[in-house]
């Protein structure tokens, strides 16, 4: 499973990654293999995406460059931070705006890295703005 999602992440991703020099550094599964994780790095920061089977959901985390690849990455003190949160996705918005702009639910894992390499693509220099300031 773990190569398949690495396959999966560059067949979506390899533009956006390659575009900002990003590099392959490793890739991580749990015992049971329900949780598959993909890191990449850059001079500017690092990449997690990853897929929780458990959960049904593939999601993308922003590092800084000194955030250990082991840490455990939900701990705000780790220096990973969800792309979402970083982007202030929904900040503000009433929860019937909120409903509006998530939309339903999308299972696909192959839609699901569509819509954060969308993210990435238009957000992405934001993002790296709010990392450097949660470092600083």
């Amino acid at each position: 499973m773990k190569n398949e999602f690495n396959d999966l992440v560059s067949s979506v991703l390899g533009d956006f990654l390659s575009k900002h020099a990003f590099r392959f550094a490793e890739s991580r599964s749990n015992t049971g293999g329900d949780l598959v994780s993909v890191v990449f790095e850059s001079d500017q920061c690092k990449l997690r995406l990853y897929d929780s089977r458990r959960a049904g959901e593939v999601n993308c985390l922003v590092g800084r460059l000194d955030a250990s690849n082991e840490s455990d990455w939900t701990d705000k003190r780790s220096g990973w931070y969800y792309l979402r949160g970083l982007l202030e996705i929904g900040k503000g918005l009433s929860l019937e705006e909120l409903q509006k702009l998530v939309g339903p639910p999308v299972t696909d894992r192959r839609e699901q890295l569509v819509q954060l390499r969308d993210l990435l693509d238009s957000g992405f220099e934001k993002a790296l703005l709010k990392l450097q300031e949660k470092a600083a």
